[in-house]
């Protein structure tokens, strides 16, 4: 250990457990509202559509329904898996890097559609 640059804190996962059961609970519902809007996206609007805009919003439901299988499975984890062993709960499992690479792919995704429809509505054949 260095003494010029003491650790003043273990980093640790222990005491989060809580915020993230609440954000895991609000990220579940917020996936069923997505899952509706994409459905109705695909029954109601998707008809004139470009192929390239549906496999983008079909991508993206995808993407949402592995981040929430991440998310809950990282709760199952910490609540029924190592419901008292401490020193289990410092260890971060396999589905919090995963469950973050699929935000960051939605993220790029997104942003991704949104300049490619700039694009097009600046050149006129959007669609």
């Amino acid at each position: 250990m260095d003494a010029t640059y003491p650790v003043r804190f273990k980093p640790s996962f222990a005491r989060n457990a809580g915020a993230q059961m609440v954000s895991t609970a609000v990220t579940t519902m917020l996936y069923g509202v997505a899952m509706f809007m994409v459905a109705q996206y695909f029954f109601r609007h998707s008809h004139n559509d470009a192929m390239w805009i549906k496999v983008v919003a079909a991508s993206l439901g995808a993407l949402a329904t592995l981040q929430t299988i991440f998310a809950n499975h990282q709760i199952y984890d910490y609540f029924v898996t190592n419901n008292n062993d401490t020193d289990a709960r410092n260890l971060i499992p396999f589905s919090m890097p995963a469950k973050t690479a699929c935000i960051f792919l939605v993220a790029f995704l997104s942003q991704m559609c949104v300049i490619l429809c700039l694009q097009n509505l600046e050149i006129g054949k959007i669609g």
